[in-house]
């Protein structure tokens, strides 16, 4: 395809071009200008000549259009963020809390919330309104009522079992702190043998540990202990030893 100026102006470098329409660099042209050919909107067989400058007028021209268009939808978009939000308060039920694994964003459900049980509700059940067995002063178990005031007291006990059970507990521990001296177990210590007194088959028996406590008391060697059973008598280490209290 020929230029539009070839035969006319002849001021393009090359006879032939590759399109009527385009830019036109001054470095292909003998007058050094740089120019753009355009569609001839009277005649669609015609081109126009337009310089860079006029060019320039029709990009910047284009770009304010896009801007304006930017503008509006920007203007859409900040309308829906700064629509008016609304919200929902909830009255969660006294003793219950929202149950967030089983609650949707339609459906909201709640759960009992559950509260740590504490010692002093365990003995408000066991001990309030009711004969409480304890320890007196003398050393005696006795029964009795007790005030709201000492329902806290460690002294009280669940029965006169229990309160039989415990002094002879107490009578093993100070035999075994009188036998064993300054001697106490090392439970960091595999090699320290360590002894205790037991109940295998309804026999008063003698074991021996190295590494597990799961017993109250405890004794240097199994001398000790049987002289601890030999010092008590087997009725008060059955009754330290059992579990019908």
């Amino acid at each position: 395809m020929h230029c539009y100026f070839y035969g006319g102006c002849k001021k393009h470098l090359f006879q032939e071009v590759n399109s009527v329409v385009g830019v036109c660099g001054a470095d292909l042209r003998e007058d050094n200008e740089n120019v753009i050919f355009v569609e001839d909107k009277d005649n669609k067989n015609e081109v126009q000549q337009v310089s860079f400058m006029h060019a320039n007028q029709m990009l910047l021209e284009g770009l304010a259009a896009l801007g304006n268009f930017s503008k509006r939808l920007d203007g859409i978009f900040n309308n829906n963020n700064n629509m008016e939000t609304k919200e929902v308060k909830i009255q969660v039920p006294e003793g219950y809390e929202i149950d967030k694994e089983n609650s949707t964003f339609e459906i909201v459900r709640f759960k009992p919330i559950k509260k740590a049980l504490t010692y002093e509700e365990v003995v408000k059940k066991l001990f309030f309104g009711n004969d409480v067995p304890f320890i007196d002063a003398v050393g005696k178990p006795r029964i009795g009522k007790i005030e709201d005031c000492y329902l806290l007291d460690p002294n009280n006990r669940t029965s006169i079992k229990q309160c039989e059970k415990l002094l002879a507990i107490n009578k093993l521990m100070n035999v075994a702190k009188y036998l064993n001296g300054d001697w106490k177990p090392d439970w960091g210590n595999k090699l320290q043998i360590k002894f205790y007194i037991a109940i295998y088959l309804g026999n008063i028996v003698v074991y021996r540990v190295s590494s597990t406590n799961d017993i109250n008391v405890f004794f240097k060697s199994e001398e000790a202990a049987q002289q601890a059973i030999d010092i008590l008598g087997e009725e008060t280490i059955r009754l330290a030893l059992s579990t019908d209290w």
